[in-house]
């Protein structure tokens, strides 16, 4: 009997396959292979665009300084007008003759002293400070030396970047960039920093 059923079973589903699909039709497909070129697009365009944004962080970022350019206004029409006006209705200047007065030149000597330029104290090494100062000083990890002989310069110090001028930590103030590392201030002290580190 089961023989009889499987042997129905079989005919109703050959019927069904050359007959146009319906309701009732059982597609069985075999499911494709996930293909990899979405991935790597996805990572590609992933890559681009987090470029991009550093770019534009590393350009438009809080060191940079914002320059600003006047706007000039053109000159309406009226003001024009209003300056021919002006220039139709001024009254003539008659000229007055010009006296001259003669001076005797003075031969006094006066002595020009140079310009007084403050004088930069002397950076050394760490190793060269007292020793209470020493102590008090974090460990320097330079990561990024940039030096461009200019306020371009820049250096990254203990995972921060900076610029001239600028203060690690609210107390070391950044005072110069140099080609061979950077130079810091303290408590009035002066100190090197090799690209390298202490």
């Amino acid at each position: 009997m089961s023989f009889i059923l499987e042997a129905l079973k079989k005919s109703e589903k050959n019927r069904q396959k050359s007959s146009a699909p319906n309701l009732e039709t059982q597609h069985h497909s075999s499911p494709k292979a996930p293909s990899k070129r979405p991935l790597w697009i996805g990572l590609f365009v992933l890559f681009v665009l987090l470029f991009n944004g550093v770019a534009l962080i590393w350009l438009f970022g809080p060191w940079q300084q914002a320059k600003v350019q006047p706007q000039q206004q053109p000159l309406s029409a009226s003001s024009h007008m209003n300056t021919e006006h002006a220039e139709s209705t001024a009254v003539p200047v008659i000229p007055q003759p010009v006296t001259t007065i003669e001076t005797q030149p003075t031969t006094t000597v006066s002595a020009i002293a140079p310009p007084v330029t403050p004088e930069q104290p002397t950076a050394v090494t760490i190793s060269e400070l007292p020793a209470h100062i020493q102590q008090q000083l974090p460990e320097f990890t330079m990561s990024v030396h940039g030096y461009a002989g200019d306020n371009n310069s820049l250096i990254r110090l203990n995972n921060k970047i900076m610029r001239q001028g600028g203060i690690l930590d609210g107390r070391y103030r950044l005072e110069e960039i140099t080609p061979d590392g950077a130079i810091f201030s303290y408590q009035g002290y002066w100190f090197k920093i090799s690209r390298t580190g202490r």
